[in-house]
């Protein structure tokens, strides 16, 4: 995890994070190909396993309702009580 801290944060900080004006896209450039290393023994390693679809499916079907907001998904959000609680 180590090796791509780095590269991953100059990355996003000179993609997304810092103004405009402060961003160093050559340095972003750097880190992006320092990624393509660690990345492709990652990709060969995961390469054809079905961790990604199946498992996230599977574990949102098995995740509890809480009780103020009901069912987990973007909708839930709509369930909040309107003005404070009393108690």
């Amino acid at each position: 995890m180590t090796e791509v801290e780095r590269p991953v944060l100059t990355a996003m900080m000179n993609r997304a994070t810092y103004p405009e004006g402060q961003r160093d896209l050559a340095a972003a450039d750097a880190a992006e190909k320092t990624l393509a290393q660690p990345l492709g023994v990652l990709d060969g390693a995961l390469a054809g396993t079905p961790i990604c679809s199946a498992t996230i499916s599977r574990r949102r079907s098995q995740r509890r309702q809480h009780p103020r907001l009901g069912a987990p998904g973007a909708h839930r959000h709509g369930a909040f009580p309107k003005g404070r609680p009393s108690g």
